[in-house]
């Protein structure tokens, strides 16, 4: 007789609508409201949502999730700044804090086999987007860490509040000397784009520029989770 691995439940958190829908597109998820999709993976069930940026929204998307939805992982995915030198856009960073270790190997193979840049290290949070190469390379000397985000701390204290085990898995956009933009747009229409481009209409090129790395970098992620996913 012929054991049956046992089915489990993924969760998935990306804070924006550019993070979260080159992921949905890839995992071949089916939108299940505002921000939400589900699907399966390798007979596993994955459910992805979109929390918002930063912090505050983070922690106020996942606290509206039922006590009663039960999930097995708990995924940290979407862009990250680099916070040590030799880390480009486009590689993907873990921390690999809350994973069994057990897994790593996997990891670097199927890295490898994609091509794909990958860095272990620890990740700090930051209520606010450091656009500097100065901030960037301050914080990384001074924690000691790799990479840094705005939404993975809320995600893992929530988590840990229902007794889940957490991991983040994302993907540089911006090397730590590289200039980013300091501001975000209120919104993720086009209004919201073309008001904040009129405004800030100096940063253009820039703005150009991180957003055809933020497609490339969120297709190596995408593409990372497809085979990641069934091996956890």
């Amino acid at each position: 007789m012929t054991a049956t691995m046992a089915t489990k439940r993924f969760l998935l958190c990306a804070p924006s609508k550019w993070e979260s829908h080159p992921i949905a597109l890839r995992l071949k998820l089916t939108a299940a409201g505002a921000g939400k999709w589900n699907g399966s993976q390798a007979g596993h069930s994955v459910s992805l949502i979109q929390t918002g940026m930063g912090p505050e929204k983070t922690a106020a998307t996942l606290a509206a999730i039922p006590r009663d939805e039960k999930f097995d992982f708990v995924l940290s995915v979407g862009l990250a700044g680099a916070l040590q030198p030799g880390m480009n856009s486009g590689d993907l960073a873990l921390d690999a804090r809350g994973i069994d270790f057990d897994l790593l190997p996997k990891i670097r193979e199927i890295a490898a086999n994609l091509k794909l840049g990958l860095h272990f290290g620890r990740f700090v949070h930051s209520e606010i987007v450091l656009a500097t190469g100065a901030q960037k390379a301050e914080l990384g000397d001074r924690e000691r860490a790799s990479a840094v985000d705005m939404e993975s701390r809320p995600i893992k204290q929530w988590a840990e509040s229902r007794g889940i085990p957490a991991f983040i898995a994302r993907v540089v956009l911006d090397a730590r000397d590289e200039r980013i933009l300091s501001e975000l747009p209120e919104g993720e229409d086009f209004k919201s784009l073309l008001r904040y481009a009129r405004c800030n209409f100096t940063d253009l090129p820039l703005m150009i520029r991180i957003g055809r790395r933020q497609k490339r970098a969120m297709a190596n992620l995408s593409r990372f989770l497809e085979e990641f996913l069934p091996a956890l």
